[in-house]
């Protein structure tokens, strides 16, 4: 059961069928990959295909709690315990997750010294409140996800060995934008479909649109392609999503900047209907050399508007930019 879940390439298939098999397994399970590429989804999956999937699922990001409060907040506290805790005390997550499963993202954050209790919970099953002296009984499937190495961190002593192996039962590493690029399509297509059914919009997308983007470099991953579809999306102005919306959009500071008065044919160009070829073929040469004066060098060059310094290079010759 995957939802939702776009699955076009092979190296996403045979993750795919990672994850499904080691769901069925209650063991722990660490999830590695890029900045964006979804691995909370994967631990959604997991949990939905698990024993598990009736029981408490708590999802927490180790890198949004302050480091005074991770302790109570992971394993909670005794009443009194300190000035301006409850008069009733508070149970952690671990404790509130007890049978079901606990989501550990950017575990790679946590300090050494919650590592240390944590280690505790993954080899006996217990924990102790703050300010408490009876161990407290929990049973808790971890899911851990981080974008961090965490063997050089055990080399630099940043993260307990042991808690790596505690957590790292089944490792799954899921595959940057760039290894699966078969799958941007119908992402791109999921995410229309998505967003014109939450802004009540009826949007469709050209193919040149999606080609452009399938060709762009996506450092963050999904969720940089996600969050730009929906831009793209609100930001365009006709019926279905064109490839000028698409490079407006995505290069909205160079495109405000270039001077079309520069190219000689502009004028006659927008004055026959607006072909799209010769268009769309202005705009690049203009964007080319605006890009090309910002930024110097080919190589940032092409980084920043998202081609290949190859690609940059055989366009520059093609537009006569020196």
């Amino acid at each position: 059961m995957a939802e939702n879940f776009i699955c076009e390439s092979r190296a996403m298939a045979v993750v795919l069928e990672e994850i499904l098999k080691v769901s069925k397994y209650d063991c722990n399970v660490l999830i590695t990959g890029e900045t964006g590429v979804g691995k909370d989804k994967i631990a959604n999956i997991i949990q939905k295909n698990s024993v598990r999937n009736m029981q408490p699922f708590i999802k927490i990001n180790c890198a949004a709690i302050a480091p005074n409060l991770m302790e109570s907040e992971f394993f909670g506290y005794e009443k009194g315990s300190f000035t301006g805790a409850n008069t009733s005390g508070k149970k952690g997550y671990f404790e509130s997750a007890d049978n079901g499963i606990i989501f550990l993202d950017e575990v790679g954050e946590l300090p050494l010294d919650i590592q240390a209790k944590l280690l505790r919970v993954t080899q006996d099953g217990e924990l102790y409140k703050v300010g408490g002296t009876t161990p407290i009984k929990t049973n808790v499937r971890i899911i851990s996800a981080t974008n961090r190495n965490l063997l050089e961190q055990i080399e630099k002593k940043q993260f307990r060995q042991d808690l790596y192996y505690r957590l790292n039962v089944f490792p799954i590493k899921i595959p940057s934008l760039k290894e699966r690029k078969a799958e941007i399509p119908a992402l791109i297509k999921h995410f229309v479909k998505t967003y014109n059914k939450k802004y009540g919009i009826n949007r469709g997308i050209d193919d040149e649109a999606i080609d452009y983007l399938k060709e762009r470099k996506w450092i963050g991953n999904i969720r940089e392609l996600e969050n730009s579809v929906q831009r793209i999306l609100i930001s365009a102005k006709g019926e279905n999503v064109t490839l000028i919306d698409v490079i407006k959009c995505l290069n909205d500071t160079a495109f405000e900047q270039l001077d079309y008065s520069s190219d000689d044919n502009f004028e006659e160009i927008i004055s026959k209907d607006f072909a799209l070829e010769p268009l769309v073929e202005s705009f690049e040469k203009n964007l080319l050399r605006h890009a090309c004066e910002k930024y110097g060098s080919t190589r940032k060059t092409a980084l920043a508007i998202g081609i290949s310094q190859t690609q940059l290079v055989r366009k520059k010759k093609k537009y006569g930019i020196l």
